[in-house]
C-alpha cells in the first residue's frame, strides 16, 4: 500500500494527535449525559477514592480559631483502613509533636514537656490538639481529599444532582439542612463540600485545590476547613504528596519516662 504525501501528512498528524492524547488522559474524567444519576457519579467518585490507600504529604498547617493563630511544618501519614500519624514541627525542623491515631486509640506525643494524650479516637480527642472537633474518617479524608460524598446525609436522604459546566453538583435536602457536594468533572474528585442548616447559614465548609496526580489518582495540595460560626479555619499545603508509596512507615516513638495523660471519653 502506497500513501500520497498529503495522505501520509494526515496519518501522521493522527497518530501524533492520537499518542498525546493517551499521554495526557489519566482515564479519571467523568462524562455526564441526560441519564446520568447522583449515583452514577457517586460510584465513580468511590472508586477514585478506593485507589487511594495509603498517603504521604509534607507542608505546613495553619490553625485559625478563637484561642490559637498558628502554623507549624507537618508531614502526614495515612493508611485509609486504619491509621493516621502526624507530626508537627517548627523553625528549623524542630518536632513539637507526633500523633498517632487508629479507629482504637488515640495517642499524641507533646515534646516540648514530654507529655503522651491518650484516649480514644473521638471529635474531643482531635480538638485538643486541633482546636476543632473532627471524626477520625472525616479527618482521613481532609488529609487525603478523598470525600465520601453522601456518608455525612441523614440516613434515607435521596440526592439530587446537576451539571454545570465542568461541574456536577450532588445536593442532599432535609429539615435539618442542606449538605452540597461539589464535584470537578475532569478529575473525579470533590472539590467542595458545603453543610447549611435549617436556616441557610453556613455551618462547614471544605474546599480542596490545586490538584496533583499521583499513581492515576488526582489528589489535592491545598486543603480548607472552615466552620464560620465557631470563628474556626484549618488549612494544609503540601509541598510533597505521594500516592501508595510502597516504603509508607509508621514510626511512632516515645521517650520511656514520658509523662501519660488519660483522655477521659465523654458520656
Amino acid at each position: 500500500m502506497t500513501f500520497s504525501f498529503p495522505r501520509l501528512c494526515l496519518l501522521i498528524v493522527f497518530v501524533a494527535t492520537a499518542i498525546i492524547a493517551s499521554g495526557c488522559s489519566t482515564g479519571s474524567s467523568i462524562i455526564v449525559t441526560n441519564s446520568t444519576s447522583p449515583e452514577d457519579v457517586i460510584n465513580i467518585l468511590r472508586q477514585h477514592n478506593a485507589a487511594v490507600s495509603t498517603f504521604y504529604g509534607v507542608g505546613q498547617i495553619t490553625l485559625d480559631t478563637p484561642d490559637i493563630s498558628n502554623t507549624a511544618g507537618v508531614t502526614v501519614r495515612v493508611s485509609k483502613n486504619d491509621s493516621l500519624m502526624v507530626e508537627i514541627s517548627g523553625p528549623f525542623g524542630i518536632s513539637l509533636g507526633t500523633g498517632m491515631v487508629t479507629r482504637r486509640q488515640f495517642q499524641f506525643y507533646n515534646g516540648i514537656d514530654n507529655s503522651l494524650l491518650v484516649g480514644e479516637p473521638t471529635p474531643e480527642s482531635f480538638r485538643r490538639v486541633l482546636r476543632i472537633p473532627v471524626e477520625f474518617d472525616d479527618i482521613l479524608e481532609l488529609f487525603t481529599g478523598t470525600m465520601t460524598v453522601g456518608r455525612a446525609a441523614a440516613p434515607g436522604v435521596i440526592p439530587s444532582g446537576i451539571a454545570k459546566g465542568d461541574e456536577y453538583y450532588i445536593v442532599y435536602k432535609s429539615k435539618k439542612g442542606n449538605i452540597e457536594y461539589v464535584i470537578d468533572l475532569n478529575k473525579a474528585v470533590v472539590s467542595s463540600f458545603r453543610r447549611h442548616d435549617s436556616t441557610g447559614a453556613l455551618v462547614e465548609e471544605v474546599r480542596f485545590r490545586d490538584f496533583k496526580e499521583r499513581d492515576g489518582a488526582y489528589v489535592p495540595t491545598y486543603i480548607t476547613l472552615r466552620r464560620p460560626i465557631e470563628e474556626q479555619e484549618l488549612t494544609i499545603a503540601y509541598d510533597v504528596v505521594k500516592v501508595n508509596p510502597p516504603d509508607l512507615t509508621f514510626p511512632f516513638r516515645i521517650p520511656g519516662n514520658v509523662r501519660r495523660i488519660s483522655l477521659k471519653a465523654s458520656g
